[in-house]
């Protein structure tokens, strides 16, 4: 689909475009530059490539070249924001060679018509699908920016942030990079729920954003995480999986809505609880939604299959049933909840004012211009 060497200049496109954003209030980048095609922000940066990105790319461990090791401990690159030269933030990159070589090898075609995908606004096949490696790769480098700039959680302490708090800040990490990817390409993030003006661009761009599976990939060479794990923690990183699920697709429905929201966050009532016997007993557990200021309870519940919480093999017909069935409680879920942010929103105007002055104030604070 795209030779090595292509792939990696995308990855220095993805670079440079996060950090025009991070420096665009002192250099004056303003939309109308965003919405520029990669190549084009490429060319005219290039004198000021150094000052903005450094990438730095890690080898293999020649000790250990087992897929498993490599998943779990040499898979995640690393995001560092240093002060540069003229008061810039450089953005300094350590790209792992298993993130770079699985990320390239499960790149693929986003699901959609060429109209839904906007394919007539590239000129060839090859200039599609690098600006679809180049989108993905923008998001994926926000939500480390988030980690990194917004919640303080770096490569140096990251360990700490275990349990509840790691899940809580993908929530946070997920929404932000949905926002900072439509602001990195000159669109607008809108909260008081009036609709964008070009929904279809907004639409298209988060369509052409599912372009890599690189992540299940990872999950496939993990062999002795799901081994070792008991049915209850089997249970409960299932459910967190579906909660991130929800909160990436109810981030760029709510964004395409011109609802943003500072934060996300998603959970479930009910309790679970361990029986004398050691039996695990999971109760029904709805789904409830917090969009910045205000929480909502779908009455749906969460949807975790016995095959996930017992490790049982599926045959390729249950596990296209099980997809389907999660992909349509995920929409009714984000339906439901939908609908009750933009009547709340749309009918009460300081509760509207309150989630758009929370976003201004983090463009504030990370110093966005556009």
């Amino acid at each position: 689909m795209m030779s090595l060497q292509d792939y990696e200049w995308c990855f220095r496109a993805a670079l440079l475009r996060i950090s025009a954003l991070i420096n665009s209030a002192a250099n004056g980048f303003d939309q109308a530059f965003f919405q520029k095609t990669d190549r084009a922000m490429f060319d005219q940066l290039h004198d000021r490539i150094a000052e903005f990105v450094r990438m730095h790319q890690v080898g293999y461990d020649e000790y250990n070249l087992n897929d498993e090791y490599n998943a779990e401990n040499f898979f995640y690159p690393s995001l560092q924001l240093n002060k540069g030269a003229r008061s810039s933030v450089t953005v300094n990159y350590r790209l792992t060679k298993t993130f770079l070589d699985w990320s390239h090898q499960r790149l693929r075609w986003p699901i959609g018509t060429d109209e839904e995908l906007e394919r007539a606004h590239f000129e060839n096949d090859e200039v599609f699908i690098s600006a679809c490696a180049v989108n993905y790769l923008v998001k994926n480098l926000w939500h480390n920016y988030v980690h990194v700039a917004v919640q303080g959680i770096t490569e140096a302490n990251y360990r700490k942030f275990r349990g509840e708090a790691r899940f809580d800040s993908d929530f946070e990490a997920d929404n932000l990079a949905t926002l900072l990817l439509l602001k990195s390409y000159g669109l607008p993030v809108l909260a008081r729920g009036r609709p964008p003006s070009k929904p279809a661009r907004i639409d298209a761009l988060l369509r052409r954003n599912a372009c890599n599976l690189v992540f299940q990939e990872r999950a496939r060479h993990r062999h002795q995480d799901r081994v070792g794990m008991s049915r209850l923690e089997r249970y409960q990183d299932a459910e967190w999986r579906f909660f991130r699920r929800i909160c990436n697709r109810l981030s760029t429905a709510l964004a395409a809505a011109g609802l943003a929201a500072r934060s996300l966050r998603v959970f479930a009532d009910g309790e679970i609880r361990q029986a004398r016997d050691g039996e695990v007993i999971f109760p029904k557990r709805n789904v409830i939604v917090e969009f910045t200021p205000r929480r909502y309870y779908t009455g749906l519940p969460v949807y975790v299959p016995r095959e996930e919480c017992d490790d049982i093999e599926m045959t390729e017909s249950r596990r296209r049933s099980i997809d389907g069935f999660r992909n349509r409680r995920i929409a009714d879920i984000i339906a439901v909840s939908l609908a009750s942010y933009a009547e709340d929103i749309r009918g009460d105007r300081n509760l509207a004012a309150d989630a758009a002055d929370q976003l201004d104030s983090l463009w504030r604070r990370l110093a966005l211009s556009n």
